[in-house]
Protein backbone atom coordinates (compact mmCIF):
# COMPACT_ATOMS: atom_id res chain seq x y z
CA UNK A 1 0.00 0.00 0.00
CA UNK A 2 2.81 2.31 0.55
CA UNK A 3 4.41 1.55 -2.76
CA UNK A 4 1.16 2.76 -4.23
CA UNK A 5 1.07 5.96 -2.20
CA UNK A 6 4.23 6.60 -3.13
CA UNK A 7 3.51 6.04 -6.71
CA UNK A 8 0.81 8.51 -6.61
CA UNK A 9 2.78 11.53 -4.96
CA UNK A 10 5.37 11.09 -7.43
CA UNK A 11 3.17 11.34 -9.70
CA UNK A 12 1.65 14.64 -8.79
CA UNK A 13 4.80 15.79 -7.89
CA UNK A 14 6.36 14.91 -11.16
CA UNK A 15 3.39 16.21 -13.27
CA UNK A 16 3.66 19.26 -11.21
CA UNK A 17 7.33 19.96 -12.34
CA UNK A 18 7.17 19.21 -16.40
CA UNK A 19 8.44 21.91 -18.42
CA UNK A 20 5.56 24.02 -19.54
CA UNK A 21 5.34 23.45 -23.43
CA UNK A 22 7.81 20.21 -23.71
CA UNK A 23 6.79 17.23 -25.56
CA UNK A 24 8.46 13.52 -25.26
CA UNK A 25 11.68 13.45 -27.58
CA UNK A 26 11.21 11.05 -30.54
CA UNK A 27 13.44 7.96 -30.51
CA UNK A 28 15.55 9.83 -33.74
CA UNK A 29 16.25 12.61 -30.99
CA UNK A 30 17.30 10.26 -27.68
CA UNK A 31 19.84 8.15 -29.89
CA UNK A 32 20.87 10.25 -31.91
CA UNK A 33 24.81 8.95 -31.55
CA UNK A 34 27.14 10.41 -33.87
CA UNK A 35 30.94 8.61 -34.32
CA UNK A 36 33.77 9.50 -31.61
CA UNK A 37 30.44 10.03 -29.23
CA UNK A 38 31.88 8.42 -25.96
CA UNK A 39 29.80 7.28 -22.90
CA UNK A 40 30.72 6.00 -19.27
CA UNK A 41 28.49 4.41 -17.19
CA UNK A 42 28.76 2.66 -13.62
CA UNK A 43 27.34 0.04 -11.94
CA UNK A 44 25.60 1.54 -8.57
CA UNK A 45 24.39 -1.78 -6.74
CA UNK A 46 24.73 -1.22 -3.21
CA UNK A 47 27.06 -4.14 -2.63
CA UNK A 48 28.80 -3.67 -6.10
CA UNK A 49 32.56 -2.49 -5.79
CA UNK A 50 34.35 -0.16 -8.77
CA UNK A 51 33.33 -1.08 -12.22
CA UNK A 52 32.54 0.96 -15.23
CA UNK A 53 31.38 0.36 -19.01
CA UNK A 54 33.27 2.96 -21.58
CA UNK A 55 31.10 2.99 -24.57
CA UNK A 56 32.44 4.83 -28.19
CA UNK A 57 30.60 5.23 -31.09
CA UNK A 58 32.92 3.92 -33.70
CA UNK A 59 30.53 3.76 -36.86
CA UNK A 60 26.85 4.27 -37.95
CA UNK A 61 24.40 2.69 -40.85
CA UNK A 62 21.12 2.39 -42.04
CA UNK A 63 19.86 -0.71 -42.52
CA UNK A 64 19.26 -1.73 -46.61
CA UNK A 65 15.58 -1.03 -45.86
CA UNK A 66 16.42 2.50 -44.65
CA UNK A 67 13.77 2.09 -41.60
CA UNK A 68 16.57 1.26 -38.88
CA UNK A 69 19.66 2.84 -37.75
CA UNK A 70 22.85 0.61 -36.66
CA UNK A 71 25.30 1.81 -34.17
CA UNK A 72 28.48 -0.15 -33.79
CA UNK A 73 29.91 0.53 -30.29
CA UNK A 74 33.56 -0.51 -28.65
CA UNK A 75 32.65 -1.72 -25.33
CA UNK A 76 35.69 -0.86 -23.26
CA UNK A 77 34.88 -2.01 -18.96
CA UNK A 78 36.18 -3.82 -15.83
CA UNK A 79 34.84 -5.86 -13.04
CA UNK A 80 36.14 -5.44 -9.76
CA UNK A 81 35.88 -7.80 -6.71
CA UNK A 82 36.59 -8.16 -3.01
CA UNK A 83 39.32 -10.71 -2.18
CA UNK A 84 39.93 -11.70 1.48
CA UNK A 85 43.43 -13.67 1.21
CA UNK A 86 46.30 -13.17 2.29
CA UNK A 87 44.72 -9.64 2.99
CA UNK A 88 41.14 -7.40 1.83
CA UNK A 89 41.88 -6.26 -1.86
CA UNK A 90 40.54 -5.76 -5.11
CA UNK A 91 40.79 -7.48 -7.55
CA UNK A 92 40.25 -5.99 -11.44
CA UNK A 93 38.81 -7.69 -14.51
CA UNK A 94 38.82 -6.38 -18.01
CA UNK A 95 36.78 -7.07 -21.54
CA UNK A 96 36.68 -5.68 -24.64
CA UNK A 97 33.88 -5.93 -26.50
CA UNK A 98 32.18 -4.67 -30.18
CA UNK A 99 28.36 -4.70 -30.21
CA UNK A 100 25.63 -3.44 -32.92
CA UNK A 101 22.94 -1.69 -31.35
CA UNK A 102 19.74 -0.39 -33.33
CA UNK A 103 16.57 1.94 -33.18
CA UNK A 104 13.91 1.78 -35.40
CA UNK A 105 10.78 4.22 -35.63
CA UNK A 106 12.99 7.18 -35.33
CA UNK A 107 10.04 9.56 -35.89
CA UNK A 108 8.05 7.93 -32.98
CA UNK A 109 7.82 9.39 -29.61
CA UNK A 110 10.60 7.98 -26.96
CA UNK A 111 7.00 6.30 -25.39
CA UNK A 112 6.70 4.43 -27.98
CA UNK A 113 10.04 2.67 -27.34
CA UNK A 114 9.70 2.73 -23.81
CA UNK A 115 5.94 1.37 -22.00
CA UNK A 116 7.11 2.87 -18.93
CA UNK A 117 6.01 6.27 -20.58
CA UNK A 118 2.18 4.91 -19.86
CA UNK A 119 2.47 4.87 -16.33
CA UNK A 120 4.73 8.14 -15.84
CA UNK A 121 6.12 10.92 -17.19
CA UNK A 122 8.72 13.81 -16.38
CA UNK A 123 10.93 15.75 -18.61
CA UNK A 124 13.09 18.39 -17.64
CA UNK A 125 16.36 19.79 -18.22
CA UNK A 126 19.32 18.36 -16.23
CA UNK A 127 22.38 20.14 -14.31
CA UNK A 128 23.91 17.00 -13.73
CA UNK A 129 24.05 16.15 -17.76
CA UNK A 130 24.79 19.63 -18.33
CA UNK A 131 21.45 21.28 -18.83
CA UNK A 132 20.71 18.38 -21.44
CA UNK A 133 16.53 17.71 -22.12
CA UNK A 134 15.68 14.06 -20.49
CA UNK A 135 12.61 12.17 -20.49
CA UNK A 136 12.21 10.13 -17.60
CA UNK A 137 9.80 6.78 -16.49
CA UNK A 138 9.83 6.31 -13.19
CA UNK A 139 6.96 4.18 -11.60
CA UNK A 140 5.55 0.59 -9.93
CA UNK A 141 4.38 -2.68 -10.92
CA UNK A 142 2.06 -5.10 -9.35
CA UNK A 143 -0.25 -4.79 -6.49
CA UNK A 144 2.13 -6.63 -3.57
CA UNK A 145 5.36 -6.05 -3.27
CA UNK A 146 5.67 -3.91 -6.69
CA UNK A 147 8.77 -4.13 -9.15
CA UNK A 148 9.67 -0.16 -9.11
CA UNK A 149 11.35 0.87 -12.29
CA UNK A 150 13.19 4.08 -13.52
CA UNK A 151 14.38 4.84 -17.14
CA UNK A 152 15.93 8.04 -17.89
CA UNK A 153 16.85 9.19 -21.86
CA UNK A 154 18.49 11.90 -22.87
CA UNK A 155 18.61 13.79 -26.27
CA UNK A 156 21.70 12.19 -28.10
CA UNK A 157 22.76 10.32 -24.81
CA UNK A 158 20.27 7.51 -25.23
CA UNK A 159 19.48 5.93 -22.11
CA UNK A 160 21.27 7.69 -18.59
CA UNK A 161 19.74 5.40 -15.84
CA UNK A 162 18.05 1.97 -15.82
CA UNK A 163 16.53 1.27 -12.28
CA UNK A 164 15.06 -1.75 -11.23
CA UNK A 165 14.26 -3.12 -7.77
CA UNK A 166 11.91 -5.99 -7.17
CA UNK A 167 9.47 -6.97 -4.58
CA UNK A 168 10.22 -3.90 -3.16
CA UNK A 169 13.99 -4.55 -1.79
CA UNK A 170 16.34 -6.51 -4.37
CA UNK A 171 17.49 -4.06 -6.65
CA UNK A 172 18.49 -6.42 -9.93
CA UNK A 173 20.45 -3.23 -11.24
CA UNK A 174 21.20 0.51 -11.12
CA UNK A 175 23.07 1.28 -14.13
CA UNK A 176 23.74 5.23 -14.91
CA UNK A 177 25.91 7.41 -16.87
CA UNK A 178 28.35 9.86 -15.23
CA UNK A 179 30.37 11.10 -18.16
CA UNK A 180 30.03 11.88 -21.79
CA UNK A 181 32.13 13.13 -24.77
CA UNK A 182 29.57 14.34 -27.76
CA UNK A 183 30.69 16.26 -30.20
CA UNK A 184 33.60 17.44 -28.50
CA UNK A 185 32.18 18.28 -25.16
CA UNK A 186 32.36 16.93 -22.16
CA UNK A 187 30.59 16.57 -19.02
CA UNK A 188 31.39 14.74 -16.02
CA UNK A 189 34.72 12.83 -15.26
CA UNK A 190 35.78 10.08 -17.21
CA UNK A 191 37.02 6.90 -15.39
CA UNK A 192 40.31 5.94 -16.79
CA UNK A 193 40.89 2.62 -14.15
CA UNK A 194 43.49 0.97 -16.49
CA UNK A 195 47.20 2.22 -15.65
CA UNK A 196 49.22 -0.45 -13.39
CA UNK A 197 46.79 -3.01 -13.72
CA UNK A 198 47.22 -6.14 -16.47
CA UNK A 199 44.65 -6.21 -18.83
CA UNK A 200 44.36 -9.41 -20.40
CA UNK A 201 40.96 -8.40 -22.61
CA UNK A 202 42.40 -8.14 -26.28
CA UNK A 203 41.56 -11.81 -26.67
CA UNK A 204 38.57 -13.72 -27.02
CA UNK A 205 38.47 -16.67 -25.54
CA UNK A 206 34.83 -17.40 -25.43
CA UNK A 207 31.39 -15.81 -26.82
CA UNK A 208 28.01 -15.35 -24.95
CA UNK A 209 24.78 -15.34 -26.88
CA UNK A 210 22.04 -13.58 -27.38
CA UNK A 211 22.84 -11.34 -24.53
CA UNK A 212 20.90 -9.84 -23.03
CA UNK A 213 18.84 -13.10 -21.87
CA UNK A 214 15.90 -13.90 -20.16
CA UNK A 215 15.96 -17.95 -20.54
CA UNK A 216 19.43 -19.60 -22.10
CA UNK A 217 22.36 -19.09 -23.41
CA UNK A 218 24.98 -20.15 -25.25
CA UNK A 219 28.63 -20.05 -24.44
CA UNK A 220 31.15 -21.10 -26.97
CA UNK A 221 34.79 -21.09 -27.17
CA UNK A 222 36.83 -19.73 -29.50
CA UNK A 223 38.28 -22.82 -31.64
CA UNK A 224 41.84 -23.67 -30.67
CA UNK A 225 41.41 -22.90 -26.96
CA UNK A 226 41.74 -25.43 -24.26
CA UNK A 227 38.40 -26.81 -22.23
CA UNK A 228 38.30 -24.76 -19.26
CA UNK A 229 36.05 -24.32 -16.09
CA UNK A 230 33.69 -21.24 -15.94
CA UNK A 231 32.10 -19.20 -13.21
CA UNK A 232 28.91 -16.67 -13.17
CA UNK A 233 28.88 -13.97 -11.03
CA UNK A 234 26.80 -11.61 -9.80
CA UNK A 235 27.68 -8.17 -9.89
CA UNK A 236 28.28 -8.62 -6.16
CA UNK A 237 30.86 -10.97 -6.72
CA UNK A 238 28.97 -14.20 -5.27
CA UNK A 239 29.35 -17.18 -7.48
CA UNK A 240 26.10 -18.70 -8.81
CA UNK A 241 27.04 -21.49 -10.96
CA UNK A 242 29.98 -23.00 -12.23
CA UNK A 243 30.37 -25.54 -15.57
CA UNK A 244 32.71 -26.77 -17.89
CA UNK A 245 33.44 -25.27 -21.43
CA UNK A 246 35.20 -28.20 -23.53
CA UNK A 247 35.45 -27.63 -27.15
CA UNK A 248 31.99 -27.17 -28.02
CA UNK A 249 29.16 -24.94 -27.21
CA UNK A 250 27.53 -25.10 -23.39
CA UNK A 251 23.88 -23.77 -23.16
CA UNK A 252 23.28 -22.47 -19.57
CA UNK A 253 19.79 -22.01 -18.33
CA UNK A 254 19.18 -18.61 -17.09
CA UNK A 255 15.25 -18.73 -15.88
CA UNK A 256 16.10 -18.77 -12.20
CA UNK A 257 18.49 -15.38 -12.18
CA UNK A 258 16.45 -12.60 -11.18
CA UNK A 259 16.57 -9.58 -14.14
CA UNK A 260 20.07 -7.89 -13.46
CA UNK A 261 23.95 -7.57 -14.85
CA UNK A 262 26.02 -11.03 -14.43
CA UNK A 263 29.40 -11.72 -15.65
CA UNK A 264 30.93 -15.49 -16.87
CA UNK A 265 34.47 -15.21 -15.63
CA UNK A 266 37.17 -18.32 -16.64
CA UNK A 267 40.65 -19.26 -14.63
CA UNK A 268 42.41 -20.40 -17.17
CA UNK A 269 47.13 -20.57 -17.56
CA UNK A 270 46.64 -17.40 -19.05
CA UNK A 271 44.93 -15.21 -16.78
CA UNK A 272 41.27 -14.27 -15.95
CA UNK A 273 38.90 -13.79 -18.95
CA UNK A 274 35.14 -11.93 -17.85
CA UNK A 275 32.59 -11.50 -20.21
CA UNK A 276 29.25 -9.18 -19.07
CA UNK A 277 25.92 -10.87 -19.02
CA UNK A 278 22.60 -9.30 -19.01
CA UNK A 279 19.30 -10.89 -17.62
CA UNK A 280 16.22 -9.05 -18.58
Amino acid sequence: MKHFLFWIISFLLISSTTLNGQELMTIGEVFDYHIGDEFHFMGQHPEQPPNADRITIIDKYYSSAGDTLLYVQAVDGYQSFVEWEPEPHLVYTFWKDTVITWVSNLELTIDQYDEGFQYDTSIYTSDQYCNTLMNECNYFVGEFEPDHYINTYGRGLGRTHAYLEQMGYMIAYDQQMFYYNKDGVECGTPDTITVGIQEIMDEVIFSIYPNPASTFVCIKPVAGNEAFHCKLFNAAGTVLKTFNLAHSAYTLDIRDLPKGIYFVSYAGSKGTYTRKLIVE
